[in-house]
């Protein structure tokens, strides 16, 4: 790594010193609240800022408002920050109110911004106050193909809870967030309640929206329902014992969440093959009465409760048959005939040709164009089961654009209404006892902030992180995203070497030179690859003498000094370069002092906050989602630099873009090590900055070469990868400084 590419990284982190004045240039005279720590330094600014943080904590941890007016909570602040006057209840209730409007426009934009159809979810309930509120969440697929969800509202039910009125409420709650019933949204999922059943009914009569029912509530009426028969009581007493290993055994617990968060975000497309499979499943003949007593009374409300999910209706809606359809898992439509089959592809393939006139010169070309995409999807192969079919459409969408403007849409269905229901755990905890009195209102509000909340928590964390890493301080090791087989941890005299230049060590600095050191600075990384890296640093004496001739041992050096103009007598001069560097770091420092910080990590690591910028400034910084949204980090492996890691995630999230960038290491913000138990604790943590910058020549369709005019947007990723633009959260001074 060169000092030029270290030099532009470490200019990006500042360091601020507050110099206290000498007695001697005192104005004031210190008081006694002074010297005990409790001068009033509460400015207008900080009383902001920590207003603020009160207005968060009400919201994300489902606070009282009231909190505000107790006795302890205001003796803590008058003792923490003294001179911080704390804001009455109703100025943080105005204050709720203005952040939730501020929030619902953002919100609307969002969803005007959409090429995709929506769909809802809602659900009923009522607080510990006996008062009735209507949750309505929101889903679609965005330009990159991931899964967006909103809770939309929390509305107050003043009257009866009839279906004309329930259809009126959801209505009231589209006109509220501007979009249309006809126009924007596919299906709303609910619950198997007869109101609300009829509610749907309605709005499907009236804008054409499709009702799905819950899976999950279907599933369970259709077993309550066949569990009535006494004789399988046996069989229940055996299903309990299950449900008590898994609360009374933390691995069974685990493995359980485990396989819970493997299925993730389930759509309506997997109903009708899962529908199939139930009832081939009641087909299965047993010997015990009471099973095939279970199995009858099963297969029977399954056949009454998901005809319309599991058959093509010519003159229906067909949600769930065109989203398995559009599911590259289940596109060969195995649960159908033949005839539906191909009913359904040609209905699939004429949604876009409606659009068009009969009399369009086009017309023809477009509809050969949609036949044969049509003809091409379905003849593929299904793709397995356990792939994600968002992920197959985002690299697949070019070579069937007409299908997948459709499969955004019927792909975003949930097949249950559980994000409506989930929604009023957070309620129930906001109108608890204490919060009672709470105005339906300000339930709305809260409910509705609470949620967003949860959702930006993960965008500020890693915030907080870029500040940390910017500013020369250093984040934990918890693992890597990219660390191949081949490589393995970190080991000294093994399977790394480490080469301090000068100065770290004092017992070394003595044994080699006679002299006691104390490092200044880090000045340069030079690695060849992460078996061989030295660390050069700037130090000053702080005891000890200069060997003489006669002082010479092995350990050795022959150390001396040097006026800058003799001949130097050296085998190798890559030491001249770093004199050079600490010569001119002395004059005129280009980056804080930089010293390695004490954190283990297992092997040689590069995390990485890598930026695209385009024409116009802005930033796109590089995030994985997976578990939970973090920084890239790849370990190095030994055929390769260190600085490689970063092609390797490079790689990994652009894989058809990858070619087409350059890949800049820039520098190092600050490095990582502890080494206290050799073997486990040997490794290196390289906190890097990394700019993507595309090719200046770049190849056609053709495979011609052409001038690159450069891209105002960074290339696609691979869904487990996100790129955060500068501006789209709530900010920090971390992530903007990168503009500097």
């Amino acid at each position: 790594m060169s000092l030029s590419t270290c030099k532009r990284a470490l200019c990006f982190v500042f360091n601020t010193f507050n110099v206290e004045k000498p007695d001697s240039q005192r104005t004031k005279q210190r008081t006694l609240p002074s010297y005990l720590g409790k001068e009033a330094q509460c400015t207008p600014q900080k009383a902001a800022e920590l207003s603020k943080i009160i207005l968060r904590v009400i919201v994300k941890d489902m606070r009282p408002l009231s909190l505000v007016e107790g006795e302890a909570f205001i003796d803590m602040f008058e003792y923490a920050c003294p001179g911080f006057k704390c804001p009455s209840r109703w100025w943080f209730t105005k204050q709720l109110e203005k952040a939730y409007q501020r929030v619902l426009d953002d919100l609307k934009g969002n969803l005007k911004k959409r090429s995709s159809k929506i769909t809802l979810t809602t659900d009923a309930w009522t607080s510990i106050a006996t008062e009735a509120y209507l949750g309505v969440t929101c889903h679609y697929i965005n330009e990159n193909w991931e899964m967006v969800s909103f809770v939309l509202c929390t509305k107050p039910l003043e009257d009866r809870h009839t279906g004309d009125n329930i259809a009126l409420w959801i209505e009231e709650v589209a006109e509220k967030f501007d979009f249309s019933l006809h126009d924007d949204v596919q299906a709303i999922v609910h619950d198997n309640a007869a109101n609300v059943v009829k509610a749907l009914r309605i709005l499907e009569e009236k804008h054409g929206v499709a009702s799905l029912r819950c899976a999950g509530h279907t599933t369970q009426l259709i077993v309550n329902h066949a569990l009535k028969e006494p004789r399988i009581n046996k069989a229940l007493g055996a299903a309990r014992s299950l449900v008590t290993y898994f609360h009374s055994s933390e691995v069974a617990t685990l493995k359980l969440k485990l396989k819970q968060e493997q299925m993730a975000y389930v759509t309506v497309s997997v109903l009708p093959p899962l529908v199939k499979g139930l009832q081939k499943s009641t087909q299965k003949a047993f010997e015990s009465a009471p099973i095939a007593t279970f199995q009858t009374a099963a297969a029977a409300e399954i056949a009454s409760r998901w005809k319309v999910e599991t058959t093509y209706d010519e003159d229906g809606k067909n949600v769930c048959i065109f989203a398995a359809a559009l599911d590259p898992r289940f596109r060969k439509l195995k649960f159908l005939s033949t005839d539906d089959i191909l009913k359904t592809s040609t209905l699939l393939g004429s949604d876009e040709e409606e659009e068009m006139e009969d009399d369009d010169p086009a017309h023809d070309k477009r509809e050969d164009a949609v036949r044969n995409e049509v003809l091409l999807y379905f003849g593929g192969k299904a793709i397995p089961k356990d792939k994600n079919p968002l992920q197959w459409w985002k690299e697949n969408e070019t070579k069937f654009p007409s299908l997948a403007v459709v499969a955004r849409s019927y792909l975003a269905a949930p097949a249950t209404s559980t994000p409506s229901e989930r929604l009023f755990l957070a309620a129930g905890n906001i109108v608890s006892k204490k919060r009672a009195s709470l105005t339906k209102e300000h339930v709305d509000m809260l409910t509705f902030l609470h949620n967003l909340e949860v959702m930006e928590k993960e965008w500020r964390e890693v915030e907080e992180q870029v500040e940390r890493l910017m500013s020369g301080q250093g984040s934990e090791v918890t693992g890597c995203d990219l660390c191949p087989e081949q490589c393995k941890p970190a080991t000294l005299k093994k399977t790394v070497t480490y080469i301090v230049c000068a100065v770290i060590f004092n017992e070394k600095v003595k044994e080699e030179a006679g002299f006691d050191c104390e490092p200044i600075t880090l000045l340069l990384i030079q690695e060849q690859g992460p078996q061989w890296i030295r660390f050069n640093f700037l130090a000053k004496i702080t005891g000890g003498s200069l060997k003489t001739l006669l002082e010479a041992d092995q350990e050795s050096l022959q150390a001396g000094w040097w006026d800058r103009k003799a001949v130097l007598p050296l085998r190798g001069r890559d030491i001249i370069r770093i004199i050079d560097c600490g010569l001119k770091f002395c004059q005129e420092p280009w980056h804080p002092v930089t010293l390695p910080l004490d954190l283990s990590c297992r092997h040689i690591v590069q995390k990485l906050i890598l930026v695209f910028t385009n024409a116009a400034d802005k930033i796109w910084l590089l995030l994985i989602k997976v578990p939970g949204l973090h920084l890239p980090s790849a370990a190095a492996v030994k055929t390769h630099a260190v600085t490689w890691a970063a092609n390797m995630v490079v790689q990994e999230a652009l894989p058809t873009a990858y070619y087409d960038h350059d890949v800049n290491t820039l520098g190092v913000f600050s490095l990582q090590h502890s080494g206290r138990q050799q073997g486990r604790t040997d490794g290196v943590c390289f906190n890097t900055l990394v700019a993507l910058v595309p090719d200046r020549v770049q190849r056609n369709q053709d495979g011609e070469k052409v001038e690159s005019t450069g891209m105002l947007q960074p290339p696609p990723t691979g869904l487990d990868m996100y790129w955060l633009k500068q501006g789209d959260t709530s900010g920090t001074a971390g992530f903007e400084s990168l503009a500097v």
